[in-house]
């Protein structure tokens, strides 16, 4: 198996059992994330002035009601910049981070062709293990993050092997979607580091894709010189 086929079957690995976060653990088991996942639909109608949301969805009906699914956005990746940069929100519970699961799993299964969507290389970083180490004053690149970090920490049956190079040749060219989950998990006190740190790397991997999830508020309280250039909010819809 080459190496990024080996990359994308253990990240896939890494999402297959679903996890709750701060729920107790059942004594049954732990049931597999394609078993339970349930499709998110996301309003666009918090998307910034001047966006062409009318050409988003295949259907119109989509449309009118600014309800989405994730597919459909990142199929539009490629012809509108901004959607390169997105941040979904959604208060405790809505299902942010079995979303960012579920397309990582996608990914790194190939599967993502059912919604006629390019593949791309997934990247799924949980903010919380990182934290301390964006935050410092010298804080590793996000190449190097994956490489060093993120790579290293997949579950695999072997030694997991690449070409040298490969996170920031593949951040360069935009084949990758990288996933950064919980904002809000990351103290206060920390947010205005991380968020320089964040568009630091948006704007040197710029033709990649990055997904922030964050609950609201977090997400708001920033001063002006602290603000995270997210150019796209998705709000997850409610539940019926």
């Amino acid at each position: 198996m080459q190496g990024e086929d080996k990359y994308l079957q253990c990240q896939a690995w890494d999402c297959q059992a679903y996890r709750p976060e701060g729920v107790r653990q059942s004594d049954l088991g732990t049931p597999l994330l394609e078993e339970v996942f349930v499709p998110l639909e996301l309003d666009s109608s918090a998307v910034v002035p001047g966006f062409r949301g009318v050409e988003l969805a295949e259907d119109a009906a989509s449309v009118r009601s600014g309800k989405l699914r994730i597919w459909e956005l990142l199929k539009r990746t490629k012809a509108e910049p901004m959607l390169r940069q997105m941040v979904i929100l959604a208060w405790g519970g809505y299902g942010k981070t079995t979303l960012l699961k579920h397309v990582a799993h996608t990914y790194g299964t190939r599967q993502q062709g059912r919604y006629k969507v390019p593949q791309k290389i997934p990247v799924l970083l949980v903010l919380r293990k990182y934290r301390d180490l964006l935050t410092q004053e010298n804080a590793p690149n996000l190449a190097d993050l994956i490489t060093l970090h993120h790579i290293p920490a997949l579950p695999t049956d072997e030694e997991l092997k690449l070409p040298t190079n490969w996170a920031q040749d593949s951040l360069r060219k935009g084949e990758v979607v990288v996933m950064l989950d919980g904002f809000d998990e990351v103290e206060k006190a920390k947010r205005p580091a991380l968020a320089k740190w964040l568009n630091e790397q948006m704007r040197r991997y710029r033709n990649s894709v990055f997904i922030l999830t964050s609950r609201p508020k977090a997400y708001r309280e920033k001063d002006a010189g602290d603000r995270l250039e997210m150019t796209t909010p998705i709000w997850v819809r409610d539940f019926n």
